[in-house]
């Protein structure tokens, strides 16, 4: 249900509120994974003063982390789903490129923080 002001008018929530309600803590990997709205690769995105936004960016934002121009945001624990800022890291896209090509198929590292 939307809330609405005292004219009547519909208020949107806080996006930093509206992020904490679509998560949902793995107490045994410490992700925090998403359940709301997915972009087109199956990554979170949410709205951010009327525009879209990706979740793992917007999770670093809430930390106090400054994004880096250039840099894509990637969870060190290679679930796409994950929005905890202690697992997400800024790379260039051929770091990124070259971790992914190097890492072993269908094993999920665990992530210390």
């Amino acid at each position: 249900m939307k809330a609405v002001d005292a004219a009547g008018r519909y208020v949107s929530t806080p996006a930093a509120q509206r992020f904490a309600s679509q998560y949902v803590v793995d107490t045994v990997t410490g992700c925090w994974e998403w359940t709301g709205s997915l972009d087109t690769y199956g990554c979170g995105r949410l709205r951010v003063d009327g525009r879209l936004m990706q979740a793992h960016r917007f999770a670093l934002l809430l930390a106090g982390v400054e994004l880096i121009p250039g840099r894509e945001v990637v969870p060190r624990c290679r679930r796409r789903l994950c929005v905890n800022p202690a697992h997400l890291e800024q790379l260039t896209r051929s770091e990124r490129q070259r971790r992914q090509s190097r890492a072993p198929r269908n094993t999920r590292p665990q992530v210390e923080g």
